[in-house]
């Protein structure tokens, strides 16, 4: 018997997966994942796809238990036999990133946009703009993000002025900055700009930014697309742990 054979004897039942209380899901995932283990994958991508798989169904079940609610439109359904549901299109993305993934702790997040997305009304389109965002991110990426997050009006009391910047830093810099082109993050005005009033920041305006050396930690924000990755991506899953090294930095810089 061939190693595929054996794997989809293994995983036979995966499709008929019924998650209670929400018959459709189980098989939206089966199939996707019983796809994925015919093609030709090395030892380590199967584990990849195969905890993927098994992730999102467990946090799926747990969110329902929890009383949260599937979304009720159209999004686990093809619209005719010819094409397969949105829900199979970012299913599959999700665990093609994750195959590919070698920052293991970045796939957990990357899982959570399928997982947050089967209950918020996204479409398709901005699905899999995120998707394809998160793909080109580092794991610390992610930690800079919610750290922005978490920092709303300054609380952690970073860096406000033009810094000099040690060469081991430039790397943290230049992902911050690169977080702004993605369009993630945004500088607000520097209160000591001529002109410039504590209220023009709480009005939020912002600056442009050319380089890595404008980055100023305690003037960055999210945008709204900041905002919505968050929260899509659970950010807020990350600890206070992975986070104490980039607040050292951006305070004693």
């Amino acid at each position: 018997m061939t190693k595929v054979k054996q794997t989809l004897l293994a995983v036979n039942e995966i499709p008929k997966k019924v998650i209670e209380g929400v018959p459709f899901i189980g098989p939206v995932l089966g199939h996707v994942y019983e796809d994925f283990i015919t093609r030709q994958l090395s030892k380590l991508e199967e584990r990849r796809i195969d905890d993927a798989h098994k992730y999102c169904i467990r946090k799926i079940e747990e969110k329902i238990k929890l009383g949260f609610r599937p979304r009720d439109d159209d999004w686990f359904f093809a619209n005719n036999e010819n094409y397969r549901s949105n829900a199979s299109e970012i299913f599959e993305g999700v665990l093609t990133k994750c195959k590919l993934e070698h920052e293991q702790k970045k796939s957990r997040y990357i899982n959570n946009l399928f997982i947050n997305i089967s209950f918020e009304k996204v479409s398709l389109a901005q699905a899999n703009f995120l998707l394809k965002l998160v793909g080109t991110m580092t794991f610390r990426q992610l930690l800079l993000l919610n750290l922005f997050n978490v920092n709303k009006g300054n609380n952690l009391m970073l860096n406000t002025k033009e810094v000099t910047i040690v060469s081991e830093n430039i790397s943290i810099y230049q992902e911050v900055y690169e977080l702004t082109q993605l369009g993630l993050l945004q500088k607000l005005m520097d209160e000591g700009q001529p002109g410039v009033t504590w209220k023009d920041l709480q009005e939020k305006s912002f600056n442009a930014m050319f380089g890595w050396d404008e980055v100023i930690p305690g003037l960055m924000e999210l945008t709204p697309l900041g905002d919505e990755a968050c929260k899509l991506l659970g950010l807020d899953e990350l600890t206070e742990t992975e986070l104490e090294e980039l607040i050292r930095n951006f305070k004693s810089s």
